[in-house]
């Protein structure tokens, strides 16, 4: 079970990259900041890790 598990989380990195990417050539005045917070906050649910990071 936990394989799948682990298998979900890749396919969700996966497309966290893709968007990532996606975001980045759609838009080249995007902010860095605002992509370095999408990052973030798709980390935390992907991982469910506490929101240490913010200042």
């Amino acid at each position: 079970m936990e394989m799948s598990t682990t298998t979900t989380t890749q396919q969700q990195f996966k497309r966290l990259l893709e968007d990532i990417y996606m975001k980045i050539h759609e838009s080249e005045r995007i902010h860095t900041d605002e992509i370095m917070k999408d990052i973030q906050n798709q980390l935390i649910i992907i991982f469910k890790l506490p929101n240490q990071l913010n200042d």
